[in-house]
């Protein structure tokens, strides 16, 4: 019998925020959700849902990290240098990390790349989960009505404005190391003042179907009238 591999997909992006606070959380909107498949590794195009029975829930858990994008407009002009963040040392006022962003006509030397959208890198140096606020481990859940395996993290926000993707990792606890079975980028997303902030969006259908799991932080909201 031919053994699967694991992947999973981010089937629901955040897309905008406001800044949190400590004392004030401000969840992403929408709520991240991300998928678990399985897949035979000779025909990685043909995706097999994960049902309930293979693997069990209860052994699976998801973690998620936090890393900065730049803004569209610093993109650049003529597609031929690479962007990406790099430490310029520690904020004495907070004792974090500063990240500033760097532009090289040719990606840095020996540096660990995680992942690329367009010409921006995504550096394991340059992760900022410090700045989410909520739930960052959450456990699996199976999808009402279809067998399938999700990880929906609703009480997750992001303690700073700016342009921000999220990065997944899954993990079993049967695992005899603690290395991710699975790991993807979602979609690049804003965090806004609560000046600038553009509103909440109507609840997704995805989101619905999550609240009649009693997930604590998910809601259904009633549109406007």
């Amino acid at each position: 019998m031919t053994s699967l591999a694991i992947a999973i997909e981010e089937i629901q992006p955040p897309q905008r925020g406001r800044k949190s606070h400590t004392t004030d959380p401000r969840p992403l909107d929408p709520l991240p959700v991300i998928q678990l498949h399985f897949y035979s590794p000779t025909c990685e195009s043909h995706f097999r849902e994960a049902t309930y029975l293979q693997p069990p829930t209860s052994n699976l858990w998801a973690k998620a990290q936090l890393f900065r994008v730049p803004p569209p407009s610093a993109a650049p002009a003529n597609g031929q240098e690479w962007t990406y963040y790099v430490s310029q040392g520690v904020d004495r006022s907070t004792g974090q990390l500063v990240f500033g962003l760097m532009r090289t006509p040719l990606p840095p030397h020996g540096a660990r790349i995680e992942a690329q959208y367009g010409n921006h890198l995504i550096l394991a140096s340059a992760e900022e989960s410090h700045l989410l606020h909520g739930e960052r481990a959450v456990q699996a859940r199976i999808k009402p009505g279809g067998d399938y395996i999700v990880f929906a993290f609703p009480n997750l926000g992001v303690l700073q404005t700016g342009h921000y993707v999220l990065c997944y990792k899954v993990f079993a606890h049967s695992s005899p190391t603690p290395a991710p079975i699975a790991t993807c980028f979602g979609a690049p997303f804003t965090i806004f003042t609560s000046a600038q902030f553009p509103g909440l969006l109507p609840t997704t259908p995805l989101t619905a179907s999550l609240a009649s799991l009693n997930i604590p932080g998910v809601h259904n909201r009633r549109p406007r009238e």
